[in-house]
């Protein structure tokens, strides 16, 4: 099944029993969605997705959206780390597989944020400002019967930020 995005605007072509997507303005879990293009393909068969969905981001939005875009509750307690982030981001996303349910599709990805702003006590005890790094993310597809693995993974590229006097610069995690 494809994801229920709301509000569309863009085009869908199908020749040859091949859609080609086009979605220039979409909303997907109440997060907008700027451009969404790629193609479904085999649909009498097989039907496999390509898509690549790139984006701004309002990152306390997308932080409120994540736990029902991902229907997931592996990234609560990361997610709770940053509970209160602030600022933009770009997010882009490539989707490639069987449309046959979340695990079977190979998901790439990176947010990049650029002076966003969160305040968490338990971390540090100062709000870090002029945030800016790359989230990437990955998560590989699963056969039922690796049902155990943990399908995603998550690390941290270039981020620096202030709080206080202090700073990090260049953080890999």
């Amino acid at each position: 099944p494809l994801p229920p995005f709301q509000k569309v605007n863009g085009s869908l072509k199908l020749h040859a029993g091949e859609i080609t997507t086009d979605l220039n303005k979409s909303y997907y879990q109440g997060v907008p969605v700027a451009k969404l293009d790629g193609t479904i393909k085999d649909l009498a068969g097989r039907a496999a997705l390509d898509w690549l969905l790139r984006s701004e981001v309002d990152l306390a939005l997308l932080h409120k959206s994540l736990p029902k875009i991902l229907n997931d509750n592996s990234f609560n307690d990361l997610l709770e780390h940053y509970k209160g982030i602030q600022g933009k981001g770009t997010i882009q996303i490539a989707f490639k597989g069987p449309i046959v349910s979340i695990d079977s599709l190979a998901i790439d990805g990176t947010l990049e944020m650029n002076n966003a702003a969160f305040k968490q006590k338990k971390l540090l005890p100062l709000p870090v400002v002029d945030l800016k790094g790359k989230i990437n993310f990955n998560h590989a597809p699963i056969a039922p019967s690796e049902k155990t693995s943990l399908p995603w993974r998550v690390n941290f590229t270039g981020f620096s930020g202030n709080f206080g006097k202090n700073s990090i610069s260049n953080l890999e995690a």
